[in-house]
């Protein structure tokens, strides 16, 4: 199963939950101003090496880890679609406190949630790159 796989099942059934996702995520692409080209390219780089640094850092033996990874996660995809200053706004950790309570209520994600935080967790181990998983949460 790609790495991706997890990811891509966790958001479909989220849009599929959510109808106002949609229009959202149309709101956000127009109001965004993305980089083009290389500078898109190195955006999504250093964010996905910022974001495997954090998950990491995470104690192996951490009861919470798979939670702390997926809550990152979260985080740097946010930043992604929003960009830097998003995490400077001092409601940004209530949205993402509000997120994934929302998340965990779906019983019907929890799995794929926890089959995310693992595979966040297995590519940042080894070294893998995690710029495709944020991808995936642009396609979101």
């Amino acid at each position: 199963m790609s790495p991706i796989s997890p990811l891509d099942r966790l958001f479909q059934t989220i849009q599929s939950q959510s109808v106002p996702a949609a229009q959202t995520k149309t709101a956000v692409a127009k109001s965004r101003q993305e980089p083009i080209g290389d500078a898109g390219a190195a955006k999504r780089e250093r964010l996905g090496a910022r974001l495997a640094q954090r998950i990491q850092a995470i104690d192996r033996d951490h009861p919470q880890k798979r939670r702390q990874a997926f809550r990152l996660y979260i985080e740097y995809g946010l930043i992604g679609r929003l960009g830097e200053e998003a995490a400077s706004d001092a409601n940004f950790p209530t949205l993402v406190d509000q997120i994934i309570r929302t998340m965990e209520q779906m019983e019907s994600i929890r799995d794929d949630i926890d089959a995310a935080a693992d595979t966040l967790l297995e590519c940042a181990a080894n070294g893998k790159s995690l710029v495709t998983l944020l991808d995936a949460f642009e396609r979101a």
